[in-house]
């Protein structure tokens, strides 16, 4: 009698597309942080905005496909760990996400947030 298979988890096009995020900018800032002298900070939200605008242009460039599209949340994510300049740049560049209401609500909700951290940085750090 043999043995029925374990079934293998399925992985969710979150934990795909975050982690391939996650890595992605990892790499960008041990890469950029290697050959530039320049502060951690600023090295640090170079590589999240060259991560977000990668996956803002892969997600428009898989739109019309069969691909797995990058959820909105790992694009949120991206723009709520500092890539919203990017974000906002990669939804007008590439025309992507302007349509969607609730997309661009948690967008604009994000970028009155990364705001607000960045007046209070320049005001009182």
């Amino acid at each position: 009698m043999s043995t029925p298979k374990k079934n293998r988890r399925q992985i969710t096009a979150q934990k795909l597309y975050g982690g391939i995020a996650v890595y992605i900018t990892l790499f960008i800032f041990l890469l950029w942080w290697y050959f530039v002298t320049w502060p951690v900070l600023i090295v640090y939200i170079c590589a999240v905005n060259v991560s977000t605008l990668l996956f803002y242009a892969w997600d428009k460039a898989i739109s019309g496909s069969t691909y797995t599209r990058v959820p909105e949340i790992v694009l949120h994510g991206l723009a709520l760990f500092g890539g919203i300049p990017m974000a906002i740049v990669g939804q007008q560049v590439f025309r992507h996400k302007t349509h969607k209401k609730s997309f661009r609500k948690w967008h604009y909700v994000l970028v009155i947030i990364y705001m607000a951290l960045f007046i209070w940085y320049i005001y009182w750090v």
